[in-house]
C-alpha cells in the first residue's frame, strides 16, 4: 500500500484509490485524506493540483477556493489597465484623486459601472 501523492487524497483509510483534489483545492503533502481550499489571492483551475496558483502582483481573489484566473482582480488602490475582455490582468497604482475599488477596471472607472 502506497501513500497517495501530493494533489490527491485517499478519502478514507480503507479506500484503494487516490482521488484528485477538485478545482479550487490543493494538497501539497502525500498520504492525506482531505484537500485544502486555496486561500484568498490564489486559485486552482486544474484537478489534482499540489499547490494553488498565485494571482498577479497587486491583485487577489475575493474568496477562498477560487477556480480560475478570471477570479483574480486588482486590490483596492489599484486599477486593471489591461484588456479585460481578452482575460488579461495588469494592476497599476491608482492615480491621486481617483477612487479605485477592489476589482476595478479602466472601463468601470470611466463609465461608473461596478466591476
Amino acid at each position: 500500500c502506497e501513500a497517495c501523492p501530493a494533489g490527491t487524497i485517499q478519502n478514507s483509510g480503507a479506500s484503494l484509490e487516490c482521488e484528485p483534489c477538485l478545482k479550487g483545492e490543493y494538497q501539497d503533502q502525500t498520504g492525506q485524506q482531505s484537500c485544502l481550499r486555496c486561500g484568498v489571492g490564489d486559485y486552482q483551475d486544474e484537478e489534482g493540483g499540489p499547490v494553488c496558483k498565485k494571482c498577479p502582483d497587486n491583485s487577489r481573489t475575493l474568496q477562498r477556493g477560487s477556480l480560475s484566473f478570471t477570479d483574480c482582480g486588482c486590490k483596492v488602490g489599484y486599477i486593471n489597465v489591461a484588456n479585460v475582455t481578452a482575460g488579461n490582468l495588469s494592476c497599476a497604482e491608482c492615480q491621486e484623486g481617483l477612487d479605485c475599488p477592489v476589482m476595478g477596471t479602466l472601463k468601470s472607472l470611466g463609465d461608473g459601472s461596478h466591476p
